[in-house]
């Protein structure tokens, strides 16, 4: 009975310190090992809003932004998406209003013609019926022609550079 306590008692030592140091470890040589992003190419996104040679050869994005009643969180969320690192000759934002009953709409208008933003290419779709966050989504993407397509929230920021980061993952056609 003495031997069998004494083993569980080591099994159990034993997870811990696998829960605590083994398994981080772990984790931290796939990190950095099995990585697909360290065994391709390094990623460059050293642009810094400047035009350069590469910009003539980057896809074509659109940003769709659905909102409902966001009046609190848009001009936030449109004055993060003008400042995207990317050229602005290839980026388009929507912002799909779904039946929205404040004063949302409103609040993006005055927000697109702040200096900050006057240089992206915005675009308001106003829809009076609220349809939905997938059904709106749906009737949009009909007359997207853009080589890449992203869904933003209102509330979540977007990093600068996420989308010279993104662009890296669609070089492939597979």
């Amino acid at each position: 009975m003495e031997s069998i306590l004494v083993a569980i008692w080591i099994i159990s030592i034993t997870l811990i310190i696998y829960h605590h140091i083994g398994y981080p470890l772990i984790l931290k040589f796939f990190a950095i090992y099995k990585n697909p992003i360290n065994q391709t190419k390094e990623i460059n996104i050293s642009r810094g809003y400047r035009c350069i040679e590469q910009d003539k050869f980057r896809p074509s994005i659109t940003i769709i932004v659905p909102v409902h009643n966001e009046m609190r969180w848009i001009a936030d969320k449109i004055r993060n998406l003008a400042i995207i690192d990317y050229p602005k000759n290839k980026l388009k934002v929507i912002i799909a209003c779904d039946g929205c009953q404040d004063k949302t709409i409103d609040i993006a208008e005055k927000t697109i013609r702040e200096a900050i933003c006057h240089d992206t290419n915005f675009e308001i779709r106003k829809f009076n019926k609220n349809h939905g966050k997938a059904s709106l989504l749906n009737k949009i993407m009909h007359s997207i022609s853009s080589n890449i397509t992203a869904f933003s929230d209102t509330s979540s920021l977007i990093s600068i550079d996420a989308l010279l980061i993104a662009e890296q993952n669609f070089e492939e056609k597979k």
